[in-house]
């Protein structure tokens, strides 16, 4: 056998393998993606289903409610009978104010615990595949 014959099939070999494996990894890339697309758009519709959840929250001495989307739009706000009357209207808009804030924290912290729980294994491992390969 002639050494520079044997040199170029062994190199025309190694070129095929590693064409046949970028054919391979790229056909696997293309699957990942199409399966994370997929998964995404259900994450997108839990969201929205998400964001129209209600959430309740209560002052700790419940004399105020707050009923809200977790979306953060209020549905309702009930005051304790004697809240007007405890408060001038600087104390009560306060109170009020810092009950919405609460009210809102407490949406958003169920709404993002939610959504977390509802993004499927696969996106969470396509996310990891993509940071360990550098295209981050």
């Amino acid at each position: 056998m002639d050494e520079p014959e044997d040199l170029m099939r062994a190199t025309t070999e190694m070129a095929d393998e590693y064409q046949r494996i970028a054919r391979e990894e790229a056909a696997e890339w293309e699957r990942i993606s199409r399966e994370t697309a997929e998964a995404m758009e259900q994450v997108a519709e839990s969201a929205q289903r998400l964001a129209e959840q209600e959430v309740t929250w209560k002052s700790e001495d419940g004399r105020i409610t707050v009923r809200l989307t977790a979306g953060g739009a209020i549905n309702a706000l009930d005051l304790a009978p004697a809240m007007p009357q405890r408060y001038d209207s600087a104390g009560l808009g306060k109170r009020i104010a810092e009950a919405l804030r609460a009210a809102q924290l407490k949406a958003r912290k169920e709404f993002n615990e939610a959504l977390e729980a509802s993004i499927p294994e696969r996106v969470k491992e396509t996310e990891r595949l993509i940071r360990e390969s550098g295209h981050d």
